[in-house]
């Protein structure tokens, strides 16, 4: 028994965009919005501070001083410092497994 009286449900599809044209920019922007939402998702994986793995060494110690991190710089040179060099090989040396 149908309690819905009219037009018969249709499923969505081109047919329905022609007869509703009110629905296609609601879902260009749920289209946009949830393509945004995966890739700022995929992008945040990507980061040097997001853990997955928790076996690993820490991503912020794989770092490389030498590759810029930045999307954007101006007139900046990147080089190794060896004060941080020898400051990270003697934490290396402290928090070694015993």
């Amino acid at each position: 028994m149908s309690y819905h009286k009219g037009a018969p449900s249709r499923a969505f599809g081109l047919k329905a965009f022609k007869a509703f044209p009110e629905v296609f920019p609601l879902c260009a922007i749920m289209g946009v919005a949830i393509v945004g939402v995966s890739t700022w998702c995929l992008y945040a994986l990507g980061k040097t501070d997001v853990v997955i793995n928790r076996r690993k060494l820490e991503p912020w110690n794989r770092v490389d001083v030498n590759t810029p991190q930045k999307i954007l710089t101006f007139n900046q040179k990147y080089y190794e410092d060896p004060e941080i060099t020898a400051l990270k090989e003697e934490i290396a040396q402290a928090y070694k497994p015993k």
